[in-house]
């Protein structure tokens, strides 16, 4: 996850000076603007204790261990307003997709046969002990993002950082389970986990990049960027805050 963060680091800071050497037309006139916006990118979560004792420590521990980040998705649909050349406000609609992963090999586990005591047959039990679990958990929300941006540089292109905060709102949570047994076969499980989980969200974002103009009207932006929720998902012993970081993709048209 560092590697991640530094990656988005570096191409913000790429994009930014390519956009300072950027020349050409002028800025376009238009105020008003509507944009899609797609940010594909990793999700994971921050675990945190918020009753200390070793049993919290230990579940930690181990999840830590256990837990990787899980593929994720945002899309907003955005209304811009242009203040001046340097400073623009935004706010829209859209769902995001958080969450995590956990994979657990246990091809190396087995449980031995047991033997029924009353008519001693022994029952196998090894074919019913999947050989790995890979469970993924998945947070959706409908979120309302509100962000201010800097708009830098001259020309086609230009640098752009924004800064802002989405109001998102829990509305399904899923706990999936994919196991692999040994004999081929595989088993998809989902369980339903709203009702256990915080259903308001605050997810505060930056992010950094370069926007291009395709034509008068017309305007792309490429920015990595970053999202952190500063509420807990979850009132217990042991809860986490979601994050999410990714590359987004951002076209929106002049009115």
């Amino acid at each position: 996850m560092k590697l991640v963060i530094a990656g988005i680091c570096i191409c913000a800071l790429s994009f930014s000076t390519l956009a300072g050497i950027g020349h050409g037309i002028a800025d376009s006139t238009n105020r008003w603007s509507v944009g899609v916006i797609v940010v594909p990118g990793l999700a994971y979560q921050t675990l945190s204790i918020t009753q200390d004792s070793e049993t919290t420590e230990r579940i930690v521990a181990q999840r830590n261990d256990l837990e990787d980040a899980r593929v994720n998705l945002t899309g907003n649909l955005a209304l811009g307003y242009r203040l001046s050349s340097l400073f623009s406000l935004e706010a829209g609609v859209g769902y995001a997709l958080l969450g995590w992963r956990e994979n657990m090999d246990l091809s190396g586990l087995t449980f031995g046969d047991i033997i029924d005591p009353r008519r001693g047959f022994i029952y196998q039990t090894d074919a019913a002990v999947p050989t790995s679990i890979r469970i993924v958990d998945s947070f959706h929300y409908i979120e309302v993002p509100i962000r201010a941006s800097l708009h830098l540089g001259h020309g086609r292109v230009r640098s752009v950082t924004s800064i802002g905060v989405s109001t998102a709102f829990l509305i399904r949570s899923t706990s999936t389970s994919y196991s692999e047994y040994a004999d081929g076969h595989s088993e998809r499980r989902v369980a339903d986990q709203t009702d256990a989980f915080n259903k308001v969200a605050l997810f505060p974002t930056i992010s950094s990049g370069v926007s291009f103009d395709l034509s008068d009207r017309l305007e792309m932006r490429v920015e990595p960027s970053f999202r952190y929720g500063v509420l807990r998902i979850i009132d217990a012993p042991v809860t986490a805050n979601l994050w999410s970081a990714g590359l987004g993709i951002d076209v929106r048209l002049m009115l």
